[in-house]
């Protein structure tokens, strides 16, 4: 009540005149400020296009006095009979030779060239200029015909006839002792440069700089900045403030016409570029006093009105604190209120609950003894001196059973009238069984992530056991067919050799889908010519194009395009994308074409086949979905391959999508981003690497008739059937089962090949052919056959000299690149012979 009694006894003390008095003032400062800063923005502008003005005739003034000097030196260094008729043949070399060089001291000319006395060009430093170009209708040429004495003048901005582009001449003519004219030197100065000399000047965004002619007045070059409007004609009329410079000859001074050149720069702002700021300040500032007046006059009237509502202000704080306790009583959050030093005034029957105690035991105790802070759930920050944190943050609170539990809180801070902090008050919440269920599922999830890494571990890495008997299987399959058979058993050598090839089909996408799992697959990526993945895509299935009688073209009309990625997944990609399109295609064809759309790089396979129902959407790219195959007929696999192919074009930075109408065929697109596409060929690589070419043309082998062939392969079988293929084409051959027996055998050297297997008990391949290497005299001939398909293994294989062979391959492909190693050695000895 007493506080309400000061109130009461308030009185404005505030003069009307001590009001007036203080707006005039402000009044008049105003506008004594606005006056100087409009002087001020005048002297501003004044100077910039006194400075872009000067600097701008400064550079193209260079660039006028070097094509004036290289023209005067031009023209003593011709002799005078070059332009006389017939003579012209007996100089060309000379003066061909000579305008080059002058032009290459010229920074901003596009070229130089002679004319005769009939304005015919006879000499040009473009090789490419007949001596067809005439200039005898250019004003420049009879000007400098009908002049007494020799001097250089300057064309208006014209389209040149040798480069196209647009230029101004600068021509000096040329006569002899007795004044008699013979033609003209003249150099072509290329107005784009002019363009970057007026734009190096640094021209504001607000400024506007313009190059004219003195004798007309017209415009040559315009350079203006964002806000000048776009000025179709540069003149005072749209200028608030504007400087002039002539552009002078060297050591002319400015004193006669002769000593400048007809060229003159006007650099400007326009008037609202000038005032705009200082229109916008005054504006501004008139506000602001009207404000003011305003404010002042309602100063008074309001301090009437205060005594009322402080009265009403400390009423309704009284209520408020009432309504506070009775809230934080009802509420099933935990409610603290603490002082500023961090000690607890206030707690709610909630909070004392969960502590297990009384609200009156929590009074005075401190914060930290109360909870204390699990900083992985702090998103505020800590109040000075104290463990309090502002904003949310979790805590740990200690149960009446001595346990502990998780809360959430809110801290907010209460501030005096001085802005300094009152106290806090932080509101808890129990998340206890939340914590609990966040924990059961982040340890279910590690433990799914961890059981399919193993999965595609296991799967990836038993790549190489997988694969040793489908390498034996070809190669008795090629033994096989070498032996003799009848018409009988040559159908069912037939018929293996498709279940082999179905086999390894199935193989090659389990592994590359466990690949992929594991994360075990990188790009490599490097240039290769678009034109070289198309053919290799041809090769591979124009046979098979011919065989359903199918058309199977291209479209790539840019012949020389280069794209950066690694061949051998967008090979894959495509080659799955294109045997989908003959699978479901009976008639018509499938079209492969390369194309640009906004901005990236798309490839597309279109085919004529069944096409896809509606409704079928994004389920035609996950694991082990096929439609029209009932009965899982293995011909059409096992609906993987589209998953690997997006897959594996997403590594590549790209995407899959696909259009189709059902009974019409479909469309599908590897759309990759722009920049990996790369112009030209230059740097491309070609297709063909260590894996050997798929369709490679079995090599002629009898030249391996006799030759002694060391094989190492520690697996009996695949062992037994390298054996048998070779000594099938009449090798012979010596087998050892692994590295210490070979380096045992006195067999070992003198070999003319040697296939070794890089997986080997003790030594591998690798070290194994370099001891072989090391203990013969000559270089050996040597692959390396591998299934290891693990990225650090792959990398120590490519790290080697000799051809690597991947396994399971056949007899052909051994043979090809056994006969690709003794082409390459017989093309080094020759090349070392010349």
């Amino acid at each position: 009540m007493e506080a309400l009694a000061k109130v009461r006894n308030l009185r404005s003390r505030a003069p009307l005149f001590l009001v007036v008095a203080t707006t005039g003032a402000l009044i008049f400062l105003v506008a004594g400020l606005l006056w100087s800063d409009y002087r001020e923005q005048l002297r501003n502008a004044e100077s910039i296009t006194r400075h872009l003005a000067a600097l701008a005739a400064s550079r193209l003034e260079t660039r006028i006095r070097q094509i004036e000097a290289g023209l005067l030196t031009i023209s003593s260094e011709i002799p005078k009979t070059a332009l006389a008729t017939g003579d012209a043949g007996r100089h060309r070399d000379r003066i061909g030779s000579l305008l080059p060089a002058h032009l290459a001291e010229l920074v901003g000319a596009r070229g130089l060239h002679i004319c005769n006395a009939d304005g015919v060009v006879v000499y040009s430093s473009n090789a490419e200029t007949g001596d067809t170009v005439s200039v005898a209708e250019r004003h420049y040429f009879q000007q400098l015909r009908e002049a007494p004495l020799p001097q250089t003048v300057f064309s208006p901005v014209l389209t040149s006839r040798f480069s196209g582009a647009e230029v101004m001449v600068a021509a000096r003519g040329l006569r002899d002792e007795n004044g008699a004219f013979l033609g003209v030197v003249f150099g072509a100065l290329d107005i784009a440069d002019w363009q970057r000399q007026l734009a190096d000047t640094g021209v504001e965004k607000r400024a506007a700089v313009v190059l004219k002619r003195t004798d007309n007045h017209a415009p040559v070059l315009l350079q203006q900045g964002d806000s000048t409007g776009g000025h179709e004609e540069f003149g005072s009329a749209k200028l608030f403030v504007e400087s002039v410079a002539t552009l002078t000859k060297a050591g002319g001074g400015g004193q006669a016409a002769e000593s400048t050149y007809p060229f003159y720069i006007v650099a400007g702002l326009n008037r609202h570029d000038v005032l705009g700021g200082w229109l916008a300040r005054v504006s501004l500032s008139g506000g602001v006093v009207l404000v003011v007046v305003f404010l002042a006059c309602g100063l008074v009237a309001r301090l009437r009105r205060m005594r009322q509502r402080e009265v009403s202000i400390l009423g309704d704080v009284v209520l408020s604190e009432l309504q506070f306790s009775d809230l934080a009583k009802l509420v099933p959050v935990g409610i603290c209120r603490l002082d500023a030093s961090g000690r607890c005034i206030f707690a709610n029957d909630c909070l004392a609950t969960m502590l297990g105690c009384t609200s009156g035991d929590l009074i005075g105790r401190e914060w930290s003894a109360i909870a204390s802070r699990d900083a992985r759930g702090t998103e505020g920050v800590e109040s000075p001196g104290e463990s309090v944190v502002l904003g949310v943050s979790e805590y740990q609170l200690h149960g009446p059973n001595g346990g502990s539990f998780h809360v959430i809180g809110e801290s907010r801070v209460e501030c005096g009238a001085d802005g300094a902090a009152r106290g806090y008050v932080v509101a808890l919440t129990d998340i206890s069984r939340q914590k609990r269920a966040e924990a059961e599922l982040s340890r279910a999830k590690f433990e799914a992530e961890q059981a399919n890494k193993a999965k595609a571990r296991f799967l990836a890495v038993a790549s190489h056991d997988l694969r040793q008997p489908i390498q034996a299987i070809n190669l008795f399959k090629d033994a096989l067919i070498r032996a003799g058979l009848t018409r009988e058993q040559e159908n069912i050598a037939r018929l293996l050799s498709q279940s082999v090839a179905s086999l390894s089909e199935l193989l090659y996408s389990l592994l590359d889908f466990s690949k992929l799992d594991a994360g075990m697959v990188q790009p490599q990526k490097r240039p290769v010519a678009i034109e070289q993945i198309f053919r290799s895509v041809d090769d591979a299935f124009s046979s098979i194009a011919q065989q359903r009688a199918l058309r199977f073209k291209f479209f790539y009309p840019f012949k020389e395009l280069v794209v950066c990625t690694d061949p051998g997944l967008l090979l894959g990609v495509l080659r799955n994308l294109i045997d989908n399109a003959f699978k479901y295609t009976k008639s018509g064809g499938v079209l492969v074409g390369v194309r640009g759309r906004e901005g990236r790089f798309v490839i597309q396979v279109w085919d004529t086949g069944i096409g896809l129902p509606e409704g079928v959407g994004e389920q035609i790219f996950e694991e082990c979905f096929q439609l029209g195959n009932p009965s899982r007929d293995r011909a059409r696999g096992i609906g993987i391959g589209l998953s690997i192919a997006r897959r594996t074009a997403r590594l590549l930075g790209g995407e899959i999508l696909y259009r189709s109408r059902e009974g019409r065929g479909s469309v599908f697109e590897i759309s990759l981003p722009s920049s990996v596409i790369v112009d030209g060929v230059r740097g491309a690589v070609s297709l063909v690497d260590a894996k050997g070419d798929e369709n490679a043309t079995v090599p002629d082998y009898s030249i391996f008739s006799g030759w002694r062939i060391v094989v190492v392969e520690d697996d009996p079988v695949v062992a037994k059937s390298i054996e048998l293929s070779l000594q099938a084409l009449n090798m012979e051959v010596d087998v050892f089962c692994s590295a210490e027996e070979a380096m045992a055998s006195p067999r070992l050297l003198g070999g003319d090949f040697y296939i070794s297997d890089y997986l080997l008990p003790g030594e591998n391949g690798i070290r194994l052919l370099e001891v072989i290497q090391n203990r013969s005299s000559s270089p050996i001939r040597a692959i390396l056959m591998t299934g290891a398909t693990s990225p650090d293994r792959q990398k120590a294989i490519r790290s080697q000299r000799w051809r690597v062979l991947y396994k399971p391959a056949d007899l052909s492909l051994i043979l090809s690149i056994m006969n690709d190693v003794v082409r390459a050695e017989a093309l080094q000895n020759s090349g070392a012979a010349a």
